[in-house]
C-alpha cells in the first residue's frame, strides 16, 4: 500500500485548528477573560506556520520566518492603516487588540518547526478530508480577526469604523475623570441608526375606500429615511471634539474588563470632511486620529 506524508492531517495541526475555531466562535464570548483572550494568538500562529510549512513544501525555516513577520506587524500599532483602508472598502471588519505580551504567542513556532508530517495513506477519503482541512484552515486564519456586518444597513456619509482596542490599567473611573476635567461631554448609549438597505423593500397599503392594494418602493419615498436599529453592547459617545482643528462628531469608544486591565475599543467617529479625500489619502489622516484619540483616553 502507498503511503504519503501531510501536515495538514498531523492530529496536533487539526486540534490546533479546532482550538482556534471554538475559541474564535465560543470561548471568547462565553468566557471573555484574559486565557481566551491569547488563546486564538497561540493557536494561530501554530496554525499558521504548520500550513505556510505544507504550502511551501516542508520549508519549515522560510514559514516560521514569514510567520513571525505576518504576526508582529498584525500586532503593531504599523498595521492600522492597512486595517483602516480594509474596513473603508469592504463589507467585513477587520479587528484586532494592540497588546505586545500577544507576542508571546511565537513560542508556539518551536513546536510548529519540531512537528513532522504524518504518514497516511492515498485513498480517496484521505485526498477529500486533506483538501477540507485546507480550505477550513483558510477560512478560519482570515475569520480569526474579522467581524461581519449585516447586510441589512450601510454606514452614512462621513462614518469611518475604526476598530481599535488598546488595554489600560486605568480604571474606568480615571478614565472618565480624565475627560470631565478637560470638560468635554459624553453619554452612554447601547443603540445605532443606519441607513437600512431600502432597495428590495417595499411599502404595502390600501387608499381608505379601495380595496385595491398599492406597493411602493421605499427607495421612492421622498422625505423619508428608513433606518435599522442596531443594538449593541453599552458605549460612550462623545458628541463632538476637535481633532487637529477638525471638528468631529460622535466618537464612540467602549470599555471592557479584562482581568487586571481595561480594554478601551474606539468603535468609530463622524468627521464630514471624509468625503473630500480619497481612500489612500485617508489612511495618514486616520493613523494620526487614532493617536490622537488614544492619548485623549489613556494618557
Amino acid at each position: 500500500m502507498r503511503h504519503s506524508r501531510s501536515y495538514l492531517l498531523h492530529p496536533l495541526f487539526i486540534a490546533g485548528l479546532l482550538l482556534l475555531i471554538l475559541n474564535d466562535h465560543w470561548l471568547k464570548y462565553t468566557y471573555h477573560n484574559a486565557i481566551t483572550g491569547k488563546l486564538s494568538d497561540f493557536a494561530g500562529v501554530f496554525v499558521l506556520a504548520i500550513f505556510l510549512t505544507a504550502c511551501l513544501r516542508g520549508q519549515k525555516t522560510t514559514a516560521s520566518v514569514i510567520t513571525a513577520i505576518l504576526f508582529i506587524y498584525w500586532k503593531l500599532p504599523v498595521s492600522q492603516p492597512l486595517i483602516n483602508w480594509s474596513n473603508s472598502i469592504l463589507p467585513v471588519t477587520i479587528h484586532r487588540v494592540v497588546d505586545y505580551t500577544d507576542l508571546a504567542a511565537l513560542t508556539m513556532l518551536i513546536p510548529a518547526y519540531r512537528l513532522q508530517p504524518f504518514q497516511h495513506g492515498l485513498s480517496p477519503v484521505i485526498k477529500w478530508t486533506r483538501t477540507t482541512a485546507f480550505i477550513i484552515t483558510i477560512a478560519a486564519i482570515c475569520a480569526t480577526s474579522a467581524r461581519y456586518n449585516p447586510p441589512d444597513y450601510t454606514f452614512p456619509d462621513g462614518y469611518i469604523p475604526i476598530g481599535e482596542t488598546y488595554k489600560t490599567r486605568l480604571t474606568t473611573d480615571r478614565i472618565l475623570y480624565k475627560l470631565d476635567s478637560m470638560q468635554i461631554s459624553y453619554y452612554t448609549d447601547s443603540v445605532m441608526y443606519f441607513p437600512a438597505w431600502t432597495r428590495n423593500y417595499f411599502l404595502r397599503y390600501q387608499v381608505p375606500g379601495d380595496s385595491a392594494v398599492k406597493w411602493q418602493a421605499l427607495n421612492t419615498l421622498k422625505d423619508t429615511a428608513v433606518l435599522y436599529r442596531k443594538e449593541e453592547i453599552p458605549f460612550y459617545v462623545i458628541p463632538s471634539f476637535i481633532l487637529e482643528k477638525d471638528t468631529v462628531q460622535n466618537i464612540r469608544f467602549r470599555i471592557t474588563d479584562s482581568g487586571k486591565k481595561r480594554e478601551i475599543e474606539l468603535i468609530s467617529l463622524c468627521w464630514s470632511k471624509s468625503k473630500q479625500y480619497k481612500t489612500y489619502e485617508l489612511i495618514p489622516i486616520l493613523k494620526k486620529y487614532n493617536k490622537l484619540l488614544k492619548s485623549l483616553l489613556l494618557e
